[in-house]
């Protein structure tokens, strides 16, 4: 019996749990014998998971070990053990979007509706920046784009 099966000269301690000799019968021993068995198969699993764990670190430990080996040998600096650094990096967002230009007719004294001009730069329904982008694109890319 182990630790948690406790033998006393007047009966038997199972689990803190004291079976007197006289209740103790076949039925009973058969239980202990089958709760006795089943511990020992626990036992076992434990100790056989407790080392398929230190085999799997142990892998993985190799792994790292292999993934280095090949860095080195390909002539890539190993893996920084400090933490990585933020970087700004600097981007462009292009994002279709259109300006509303409110050109009230106001009425002047002499009765004729005027209207007031265009933003500086506007000349046609795509905007500066717009036809700036393709103009920069069709020149220094070779893109084919239509103005």
């Amino acid at each position: 019996m182990h630790c948690w099966v406790e033998k006393k000269l007047n009966g038997e301690t199972v689990c803190g749990i004291e079976i007197p000799v006289e209740e103790r019968t076949p039925l009973v021993e058969s239980m202990l014998r089958v709760i006795e068995q089943l511990w020992e198969e626990n036992q076992e699993l434990r100790c056989e998971d407790q080392r398929l764990r230190l085999g799997n670190q142990q892998l993985q430990q190799r792994v790292e070990q292999l993934e280095e080996e090949i860095l080195r040998l390909k002539g890539f600096p190993e893996k920084p053990n400090r933490p990585l650094r933020p970087r700004a990096v600097q981007q462009l967002r292009v994002e279709p979007y259109n300006i509303k230009h409110h050109r009230k007719p106001e009425r002047s004294p002499n009765g004729r509706f005027l209207t007031a001009s265009l933003a500086e730069g506007v000349t046609s329904h795509f905007g500066p920046t717009l036809q700036q982008c393709v103009l920069y694109r069709h020149l220094h890319n070779h893109s084919h784009f239509a103005l």
